[in-house]
């Protein structure tokens, strides 16, 4: 006994409510992958301009005063990085935004960013960065970054 298998010739195709159904779908979801490839490039601006920071050491801290910065620049946009002289990042100092440097903050950071208006939000020429002279000592290098740019760097 042998088994014939028949195939059943259907010349339809899907159904137009399943098609439809379907090129929504597909746009839907090729909309969304393009929105979250392209949204955080928008946002990031890269600076050109360098922060002047003039460095000394004060009581038992460093004082960075800003001597200028680049117009418009958020305290949010800038991160602070610290290493020490042999180069390794100092936890936690490992692309820290300005704007968490604040006085609420100086026992988890050891950092201070001072504004030189309590209302502002941006980096402004005269406010100051202190940061602990028994935590980070002579020797320590600090970056601060602004989306892909380096904006400061030095060594304490």
């Amino acid at each position: 006994m042998s088994k014939s298998w028949q195939m059943r010739r259907n010349e339809e195709g899907v159904s137009p409510v399943i098609g439809t159904i379907l090129m929504v779908a597909i746009t839907v979801v090729l909309a969304a992958v393009l929105y979250t490839m392209v949204s955080g490039w928008g946002n990031r601006r890269d600076w050109t301009d360098p922060i002047v920071l003039s460095v000394q050491k004060t009581g038992n801290n460093w004082s960075m005063q800003v001597t200028s910065a680049p117009s418009g620049l958020a305290l949010s946009e800038v991160t602070m990085t610290i290493r020490d002289p042999n180069g390794a990042t100092m936890y936690p100092m490992s692309a820290v935004p300005l704007s968490e440097l604040t006085e609420d903050n100086w026992d988890t950071y050891k950092a201070y960013y001072q504004k030189t208006k309590a209302s502002e939000d941006t980096v402004n020429a005269g406010a100051t960065i202190l940061l602990d002279f028994t935590t980070y000592s002579a020797g320590c290098h600090y970056d601060l970054i602004g989306g892909s740019s380096v904006l400061a760097s030095g060594a304490l």
